[in-house]
């Protein structure tokens, strides 16, 4: 009886701990609450307040430090023992990380936005969960390959940068962020086998072999580059769900992405391409395409295949020719800044849809007040036509 009274008045006393510790909003809070007793502190830099950094040591046992508008490091910032989150944000200007970081052992969280210079005791961190570095660095220390436990990596510099090849040491890496005017799409990247997001951004031309495929679990692609072409092999990243590729040249798509049986979103924007690939109507399960942005002339009528398509957007093409017939779930349409100026007669009758013949005649005039009590009752199809956005009725 006696070790059970004393278990429970151990546990109170535990709580009562935890109970008084607080997050500062900023230091002269923390000041007057007891900085022993913070968890959390953010700092606010401005023109008309300058805070007292050489207090922040006074703060030993906080865990999460995030500071705004700074204009260097502060060099305090390694007397926290116990920091495990740091963000460094808003910035007024990009500053080196001293070899001194390398003191917060703790740390699992680091986001800095104004990078100049990284030092490579950084990478001694190895606790290291999620790194992300912004600024204009223009290098990136081999030992980043001694963080192998890091989760989420995002790099993105003004200034061109190697990768080094010992990236592919973080074999628990799930978020990858490279963006920066050099990049290349590496032999190092193809070996990040448990990527579920790659987010790539660069420059220069690039040549994505079909090593891609082996990312098997890959949910997430996003290529801002510009590429010629896709591998053939991209079809075997049977996970993927979203694939926007951004300033390409690329005039098709491969055969293989048809095999794509989870890709719900495809994005090509300002890619140049010259008409609809026809693939497009072979994965089952798209929802979402848009196709902002290059050279297409005509909707294909096979669109009506894609039974999922919850959403299309072709502004921004030359585009002359609609389709008859609408896909039997698409809910909103943007055909702004193309040469269409009607849309077929097919898509206001038939016994699935009832549209508003009058105001798709006339484009450009008010919706009654009476059309719009009746927009709000029933399911509708929102299209972009022009600089106008019509709204119609779409009874299922």
């Amino acid at each position: 009886m006696k070790k059970y009274i004393l278990l429970i008045v151990l546990v109170f006393c535990v709580n009562m701990g935890f109970a008084q510790r607080y997050r500062a909003e900023s230091i002269e809070e923390g000041l007057q609450k007891g900085p022993d007793k913070a968890i959390s502190l953010t700092i606010k830099y401005s023109n008309k307040y300058i805070p007292d950094i050489s207090k922040l040591s006074l703060f030993t046992n906080i865990e999460e430090l995030t500071i705004q508008s700074a204009s260097d490091f502060p060099i305090e910032i390694v007397k926290l023992p116990n920091l495990q989150e740091l963000i460094l944000e808003d910035s007024k200007k990009t500053y080196a990380l001293p070899k001194e970081i390398a003191k917060l052992t703790k740390l699992h969280y680091l986001k800095i936005d104004s990078v100049s210079s990284i030092s490579e005791e950084l990478f001694e961190i190895t606790s290291m969960k999620t790194l992300h570095l912004s600024g204009n660095f223009n290098k990136i220390s081999k030992s980043i390959g001694k963080l192998t436990i890091l989760e989420s990596l995002y790099l993105e510099s003004k200034k061109g940068f190697i990768l080094p090849s010992e990236i592919q040491n973080l074999q628990k890496l799930q978020y990858f962020n490279l963006k920066n005017p050099d990049a290349l799409f590496t032999k190092s990247i193809y070996r990040l086998s448990n990527l579920w997001t790659l987010n790539f951004k660069s420059k220069k031309p690039q040549n994505i072999s079909d090593s891609l495929s082996y990312l098997k679990n890959l949910i997430n692609l996003r290529i801002d580059a510009p590429i010629k072409s896709l591998p053939n092999k991209i079809g075997d990243l049977s996970l993927l769900t979203h694939l926007t590729l951004l300033n390409c040249s690329i005039n098709d798509l491969p055969a293989s992405m048809q095999k794509l049986s989870r890709l719900q979103e495809l994005f090509i924007v300002n890619s140049s391409l010259p008409k609809m690939p026809s693939i497009i109507f072979l994965i089952p399960r798209l929802e979402n395409i848009m196709l902002d942005g290059n050279q297409i002339e005509k909707i294909e009528e096979d669109w009506n295949k894609l039974l999922s398509l919850k959403s299309f957007s072709a502004s921004n093409n030359p585009i002359k020719f609609l389709p008859a017939h609408l896909p039997p779930k698409l809910g909103s349409l943007s055909l702004s800044n193309t040469l269409i100026t009607t849309l077929p007669y097919n898509w206001h009758s038939g016994k699935r849809t009832q549209y508003f013949l009058d105001y798709i005649e006339a484009y450009n005039a008010p919706i009654s007040q009476e059309e719009q009590t009746k927009i709000k009752e029933t399911t509708h199809i929102k299209v972009l036509l022009g600089k106008k956005e019509l709204i119609y009725d779409y009874n299922r």
